[in-house]
């Protein structure tokens, strides 16, 4: 899971560093602080940027219930805007998760939250697969909307479609090249779960994270899950 890619991402980090024990996050789009608070609660300092004052106003709460109130900053701002050369927002690893579906320009997002990775740093970017949208619809007997999702170029089931737009993982890396980022890293999340929902909790002994990143089942799980670093001018 996405979770467990981080924690992976935060000790690679850590391993190169003597003393110091903690790493610097942004979250763009972060919300609620489904991935902040948990980071804080692991000792690391994590500013949230988000459009919503409602979202946010929730992360400060669970912050605070969760002892780490003094960890976690809230920032609104509209993605859109959002300024990665920014000093105050510079931080080892930058999350771009659930954000690239809805902006109004992907590869001006990823430039942006490129800038904000420091040096060695790491971006993480979880986007919703249209080919994992098919694959549910199909399994779920809504043959039509998988129709849609596969004919529509952007993987929408049509205009009422909450999601502007579903990606494959080939566009995802053209994205990223586009804005000067190279993949480091590629996986699938929740593929096990998609296929083993209707049938209760299963044991999967590790067949999960295998089919996570073994590369024909990244393209359909329900969600990608990239990891970057921006490609420095002369490396």
């Amino acid at each position: 899971m996405v979770s467990g890619a981080l924690a992976e991402v935060v000790e690679e980090l850590l391993k190169h560093r003597q003393s110091e024990r903690q790493v610097t996050v942004l979250d763009l789009g972060g919300g609620t602080g489904v991935y902040a608070v948990p980071l804080a609660r692991a000792g690391h300092p994590v500013t949230v940027v988000d459009q919503s004052p409602d979202a946010l106003a929730t992360l400060r709460r669970r912050a605070n219930a969760a002892g780490v109130g003094d960890l976690v900053t809230a920032v609104v701002s509209d993605l859109d805007a959002f300024d990665g050369g920014s000093a105050e927002l510079a931080a080892d690893v930058v999350l771009c998760h659930r954000v690239l579906e809805y902006v109004d320009n992907p590869v001006q997002t990823l430039i942006e939250a490129g800038r904000a990775v420091r040096a060695g740093g790491v971006l993480s970017v979880v986007s919703a697969s249209r080919f994992g949208a098919i694959l549910s619809r199909v399994l779920g007997g809504r043959c039509e909307e998988a129709r849609a999702l596969l004919d529509d170029p952007h993987g929408r089931v049509g205009a009422a479609d909450q999601i502007v737009r579903r990606f494959e993982v080939g566009q995802l890396t053209e994205l990223l090249a586009q804005a000067s980022l190279s993949v480091i890293s590629s996986r699938g999340v929740g593929l096990f779960e998609e296929l083993t929902s209707r049938h209760g909790t299963l044991s999967d002994n590790g067949l999960a994270t295998t089919l996570d990143r073994t590369a024909p089942f990244v393209e359909v799980a329900p969600y990608i899950h990239l990891l970057a670093q921006p490609v420095r001018q002369g490396s």
